[in-house]
C-alpha cells in the first residue's frame, strides 16, 4: 500500500508540471506575437528552395533568351502576351467539409456525398494579359456513356486509363495550344512555362515546340509553389470556388450522387468566375514573370530553407574557405551569424574578424547583450556525419545546421534552448535522373539530343522484353525444349503415349471425378455413379462442353490436360498436320494457358 501510494503521488507531480489550457491560454497573452495557425504540408524537396536559387533560376532564363534571341528578347519579356504558363490539377468529386451552422449540443452532423474518391484532371492555360485557352479535361476510362461538350461545349474533352495527363494527351494539348495561338494571332516566338512533371518530357513534344515556335521553358524543380502562375494565384480560388459549386449542387439534387456526367457543367460554372483577367495578371505578377522582376516573389515561402540547407562548414579542416569559394554560403544568406558571435552558444569559438558578411549587421563578435536583442535569433548546432556523406563533395556534406528561434520579449534566450534535440538531415544518395541531364530549355539542341537517346534506349529495352516473351512462348510450344514430357497426344489410331501408357485418368482427374460425384450425389440428382459415367463426363471437350466425336478427333493440352476436339482446339498448325504421329509428337497449348 505504502509503494501504491508514492507511484499516485509521483504521477500527481508530473501531471501537475505538464502544461495545460490554462497555461497555454497565458502564454498566449504574454506573448501576442505568437498566434495559431495551420500549417501547410510541403515536400522536402520544397523545403530545401531558397531565395538564391529562385534568383538564379531567373537570371538564367533571362541569360537564355538574350544569347538564343538577341532581337527578340526584350520585346517578349515587355509583352505580356508571348508569357504563357500552364498547368494541370485534379478536382475531387468530394471536397473536404466545411463548417455549417447547426443547433447546439449536436454532436453529429453529416452531410451527403457520393463516396467516390475519383477525381478529373483538368489543364488550365493562360498568359500575362488575362488571356485563356479553353480548359484541357482529361476523363479516366477509355469510351464516354454521355457527351461532356453539352454542359461545356468550350472545353476541350479527352480520356486516359488512368484519368492523368501522359505524353500522349499533353501533345494534343500542345496542338489545341498551337491553335489558340493562330486564332488570338499572337506573335511568335511565345515562352511556354511549364513543370517537370514526366508526361510534360517527351522527344515529340519537344520537336513540335521547336517547329511551332513556342519555347517550353521549365520551371525551377520543387518551387512551383512560388513561381509557377498556375500554383501562385489560379488554383488557389478555383479549388474554393469548386467546393462551393460541389455543395450548391448536391443541395439541388437531394438524393443524387455527383458522377462524372456531372462535372462538365459544374467545373464551368467555377472556372467561369475565376478565368479573369485580375487573376491571371496577379500570378504572373506574385511569380515575378510579367513584370519580368524576382523582387516581386514573396521570398518568406522560403522560410524552411534556412533549416534544411547547409551552412557554411566552419571546421579547422575547411577554416580558409571563404564566402566566394563555397556555393553553398550564398544559397543560404549572406547575413548569417558565426556559430562563435552567437550568445545561444557560448562554448563555440570565435571566428576570424575578416568574415563579415558572416556577421550579422549591427553586432560585433563580442557583443553579447546586442547580439541577444534581436527579433530573429540562429543557433548553429553541431550534427555528426556519417559514413556516407564523407563521400559525397564538400558542398553538400553539412555539419552545421541553423535552427531559427523564436524571439522572446525579454531579450534573452533560456538554457532550454541548448538542450533542444535537432534531428539529423539525412540526404538521400542522388539519383542521376532524366531531370539532371536535362537543361530548362526543351527545346535547346543539347535537350533534343538527350531526349533522342532516352528515346533509343527505351526502343531497345522493348525490344529486349519482346524477344523474351517470345523465347519463353517457343520453350512452351516446343516439345524438346520442355525435356520431351508431352501431354498433348491424339487421341485415336496411332496417336499412344509416349511411354505406351492407356489413356486413364490421372490422379488430379480422378479427384476431380470424386468431387463432381459428391457435388452431384449432394444435390439429388444421383446417389451412385458408375465408372462409364465419370469416365463420360471426363472425357467432354472443354471448347464445346460436349461428349461426342470419334477418337481421332481428340488432342490434350501439355499444361493443362483438358481435351480438345481437333476442330476446338483453335490450332492452325495442329490442324495442318495429317499424320497420326506428328499429331503425337506435337506439343499444343489450348488457349486458356496460352493467355495465361
Amino acid at each position: 500500500m505504502q509503494h501504491l501510494n508514492i507511484v499516485l503521488s509521483t504521477c500527481q507531480k508530473i501531471h501537475d508540471l505538464l502544461s495545460g489550457r490554462d497555461w497555454v491560454r497565458g502564454f498566449l497573452k504574454r506573448h501576442p506575437s505568437i498566434a495559431f495557425r495551420n500549417s501547410q504540408s510541403v515536400s522536402l524537396g520544397q523545403a530545401q528552395v531558397s531565395e538564391q536559387m529562385i534568383r538564379n533560376w531567373h537570371a538564367g532564363f533571362k541569360a537564355y533568351l538574350e544569347k538564343e534571341y538577341p532581337q527578340e528578347a526584350p520585346k517578349i519579356l515587355s509583352n505580356p502576351t508571348r508569357l504563357w504558363g500552364a498547368d494541370e490539377s485534379g478536382f475531387p468529386f468530394c471536397p473536404k467539409t466545411q463548417r455549417v451552422l447547426a443547433p447546439k449540443g449536436t454532436r453529429h452532423v453529416y452531410q451527403v456525398q457520393s463516396g467516390s474518391k475519383e477525381q478529373i484532371t483538368v489543364m488550365v492555360c493562360f498568359n500575362a494579359m488575362g488571356q485563356y485557352q479553353d480548359p484541357f479535361i482529361i476523363y479516366p476510362g477509355k469510351r464516354m456513356r454521355h457527351n461532356p461538350n453539352e454542359d461545356f461545349p468550350e472545353a476541350h474533352i479527352t480520356m486516359t486509363e488512368s484519368g492523368w495527363m501522359n505524353q500522349d494527351s499533353f501533345y494534343e494539348f500542345l496542338e489545341e495550344y498551337d491553335t489558340t495561338l493562330t486564332e488570338l494571332q499572337i506573335k511568335r516566338p511565345v515562352v511556354f512555362f511549364l513543370d517537370w512533371h514526366s508526361s510534360h518530357v517527351s522527344l515529340k513534344a519537344s520537336q513540335f515546340c521547336r517547329d511551332n515556335q513556342i519555347i517550353m521553358y521549365m520551371l525551377l524543380s520543387s518551387a512551383t509553389h512560388i513561381i509557377q502562375p498556375g500554383d501562385v494565384g489560379i488554383f488557389g480560388p478555383l479549388k474554393g470556388t469548386w467546393r462551393m459549386c460541389i455543395k450548391m449542387w448536391q443541395m439541388d439534387h437531394l438524393g443524387e450522387s455527383f458522377t462524372k456526367a456531372s462535372f462538365a457543367g459544374v467545373f464551368k460554372k467555377a472556372y467561369t468566375q475565376v478565368a479573369t483577367f485580375k487573376n491571371a495578371a496577379g500570378a504572373f505578377e506574385r511569380s515575378g514573370l510579367f513584370p519580368f522582376n524576382a523582387n516581386n516573389i514573396d521570398y518568406r515561402k522560403c522560410g524552411t530553407a534556412k533549416v534544411y540547407l547547409p551552412a557554411l562548414e566552419k571546421s579547422p579542416a575547411s577554416s580558409e574557405a571563404t564566402p566566394e569559394t563555397s556555393p553553398s554560403t550564398s544559397s543560404v544568406s549572406p547575413s548569417l551569424p558565426e556559430s562563435g558571435t552567437n550568445p545561444a552558444c557560448p562554448s563555440s569559438s570565435a571566428t576570424d574578424s575578416g568574415s563579415q558578411s558572416d556577421v550579422v549587421p549591427g553586432s560585433s563578435p563580442s557583443d553579447d547583450t546586442q547580439a541577444s536583442e534581436e527579433t530573429n535569433q540562429e543557433v548553429a548546432l553541431e550534427t555528426p556525419r556519417s559514413s556516407r556523406d564523407d563521400k559525397q563533395p564538400e558542398e553538400d556534406t553539412p555539419s552545421t545546421l541553423l535552427l531559427k528561434l523564436p524571439s522572446i520579449a525579454n531579450g534573452s534566450v533560456g538554457d532550454a534552448f541548448k538542450k533542444l534535440r535537432v534531428p539529423e538531415i539525412r540526404r538521400k544518395p542522388k539519383r542521376n535522373t532524366l531531370k539532371k541531364k536535362l537543361p530548362f530549355a526543351l527545346i535547346s539542341p543539347e535537350a533534343l539530343a538527350v531526349l533522342e537517346k532516352k528515346n533509343e534506349e527505351d526502343a531497345l529495352k522493348e525490344e529486349k522484353k519482346k524477344q523474351r516473351e517470345a523465347e519463353k512462348a517457343a520453350k512452351l510450344l516446343d516439345p524438346a525444349a520442355s525435356g520431351g514430357r508431352g501431354k498433348g497426344k491424339g487421341r485415336g489410331k496411332g496417336c499412344s503415349n509416349k511411354a505406351g501408357k492407356e489413356n486413364v485418368p490421372t490422379k488430379r482427374k480422378a479427384a476431380a471425378q470424386k468431387g463432381n460425384s459428391q457435388k452431384r450425389a449432394k444435390k439429388g440428382k444421383a446417389t451412385v455413379v458408375s465408372d462409364s459415367e465419370s469416365e463420360a463426363d471426363d472425357q467432354r471437350c472443354a471448347g464445346c462442353l460436349s461428349g461426342e466425336g470419334a477418337n481421332e478427333e481428340w488432342v490434350a493440352c501439355e499444361i493443362c490436360e483438358r481435351w480438345y476436339h481437333m476442330e476446338c482446339c483453335e490450332d492452325e498448325v495442329l490442324m495442318s498436320l495429317e499424320s497420326a504421329d506428328d499429331i503425337a509428337s506435337y506439343c499444343y497449348i489450348c488457349p486458356i494457358c496460352f493467355k495465361k
